[in-house]
């Protein structure tokens, strides 16, 4: 895992993000899950725990929760 995905994660998870912040925070997340995949590499799990950790918040845009699930089903082990 690198500086990037940590960046992004926290990113994702602050309570100041704005939507357009965590939309493009959980887009690039999803990029690095796909690739993992692609490469056929285990998901990481930072990523996943962000995700999840997103799906549980308040005041969170339902779109956005539903999407963190989705790539939880996805690509979570």
């Amino acid at each position: 895992m690198n500086d990037e995905v940590n960046q992004t994660i926290a990113e994702l998870l602050s309570k100041q993000a704005t939507p357009a912040k965590r939309r493009a925070a959980l887009k690039r997340l999803s990029e690095v899950l796909e690739e993992d995949y692609i490469l056929n590499l285990p998901p990481q799990r930072p990523i996943l725990k962000g995700l999840e950790k997103l799906s549980e918040q308040t005041g969170v845009e339902p779109a956005l929760k539903s999407k963190a699930k989705k790539l939880i089903k996805t690509y979570g082990i």
